[in-house]
């Protein structure tokens, strides 16, 4: 069996801390004294923490510390994790998807356990994902990479637990939903599934966003052409 990363080491050391020794409130130490523990760098360190953070475990103040949060101490039965496997976490657009990602889910009392994926298959994609299998995760949010049909654990979470594939679909997967930011085919698809789905013969196309803003525009045109029939835009400032 291979080592343990050793971000991973101080994430079970902290796990097991907040079990035995720390209450809700309590502050652990800082990223410079655990990677001095460890023997380790910081980055090292952080990156343990931000998992733990993600995962509801631990509270971040800016400028004061990291503290335990409430959730630490309730039974791991009683919480929904949900994986969320996606590229380019530390860039700006990934910040943001992470961002809002983790304050949707904790609006529905979950929590997000975040990954990398990179851009294409991987054996360390497959070590990825058996770790989010290891921490009994309820459901996947992924964005989707070449050559995924090669990976055994992402068929295994398919049998499973819910998937949803984040911007776009591949080929062999197109069963699978997706969240896209294509904002006219994202229309599309609404609109055709009402007609489809629900047999919709009317439908009302409501926005809290001024309708000359062309992401409004473009859901608005794709709804029309997915429902196939006319569709009335309704601005909610204006009502």
């Amino acid at each position: 069996m291979p080592p343990k990363p050793p971000y991973k080491m101080i994430m079970d050391f902290l796990k097991e801390e907040l079990k035995i020794r720390y209450s809700p409130g309590d502050k652990i130490p800082s990223e410079n004294e655990l990677a001095k523990m460890f023997g380790v760098s910081r980055m090292t360190a952080r990156k343990a923490v931000e998992r733990l953070v993600n995962e509801g475990l631990l509270v971040r103040i800016p400028g004061i510390g990291t503290f335990v949060s409430e959730v630490s101490k309730l039974s791991k039965d009683t919480i929904t994790y949900v994986g969320v496997a996606i590229g380019n976490v530390s860039d700006v657009r990934g910040q943001t998807m992470v961002s809002e990602i983790t304050k949707t889910l904790r609006s529905f009392s979950a929590y997000a356990i975040f990954t990398d994926v990179g851009k294409e298959f991987s054996e360390d994609l497959e070590r990825k994902l058996s770790y989010l299998m290891e921490e009994g995760i309820s459901g996947l949010i992924m964005s989707p990479v070449s050559g995924l049909e090669k990976s055994i654990i992402f068929k295994k979470f398919l049998e499973k637990i819910p998937v949803v594939f984040i911007d776009r679909t591949i080929s062999g997967f197109e069963n699978i939903p997706v969240v896209e930011s294509n904002n006219y085919h994202g229309g599309y698809l609404l609109g055709e599934h009402l007609r489809k789905v629900h047999n919709a013969k009317k439908a009302l196309f409501i926005t809290e966003e001024n309708t000359s803003m062309s992401s409004v525009r473009e859901r608005y045109e794709g709804f029309k052409k997915g429902f196939k029939r006319h569709v009335d835009i309704l601005e909610l400032d204006r009502v």
